[in-house]
């Protein structure tokens, strides 16, 4: 144990091979080496302005499996949101090569279309959903759950030969909006 003259406090001295990959590594490896921690670093001498940028610091060069979580969640998000497509496409190119081309079927596929749309127009620009925080926004996303419900509903009591294509596009859909519905409640 050695003791610093200018901070009257004992610390113990820990030899590194080489440097350290950034500031707040340095900093944090010497407030321990003193005894001290971030939290507590008026003892090293340092403003609380200081202690919080290097407590941010530390808290971002340590949480880099936060990073990765959150590229994970993003991920999952955005598949999730163009999940759509996939049954969208497949039912457009079912009722093509059908040759039952009922109007009912072709409303369907149309308003699901428009609103899985008006969701991608949202995620580029969010005023098409309406402004951040509205009654607005939080009636249109309602809305177009309402109608993707109504549709599932439909699909099931009379799809006949597109039934099961149809509860698909407009479930998935719907689900889509539903967490447009979550994300819009919590930010």
């Amino acid at each position: 144990m050695r003791t610093r003259p200018h901070l009257g406090c004992q610390y113990n001295e820990i030899l590194v091979s080489r440097p350290l990959p950034n500031r707040a590594l340095q900093r944090m490896w010497s407030s321990l080496a003193l005894g001290t921690t971030p939290l507590n670093a008026s003892i090293v001498g340092q403003t609380p302005r200081e202690r919080g940028s290097i407590e941010n610091e530390i808290a971002s060069t340590m949480s880099s499996g936060g990073q990765l979580e959150r590229l994970l969640v993003f991920a999952i998000a955005w598949i999730w949101v163009s999940l759509p497509c996939i049954p969208i496409v497949a039912a457009w190119r079912a009722l093509h090569r059908s040759t039952l081309g009922r109007f009912e079927v072709v409303a369907f596929l149309s308003i699901v279309t428009i609103s899985y749309c008006w969701i991608l127009l949202g995620v580029f620009s969010r005023q098409t959903i309406g402004p951040d925080y509205s009654s607005l926004r939080s009636e249109i996303i309602l809305a177009n759950m309402v109608a993707m419900i109504s549709l599932s509903v439909w699909a099931a009591v009379r799809g006949r030969e597109f039934r099961r294509r149809l509860l698909i596009v407009s479930l998935v859909t719907g689900s889509v909006w539903f967490y447009v519905l979550a994300i819009s409640s919590v930010v």
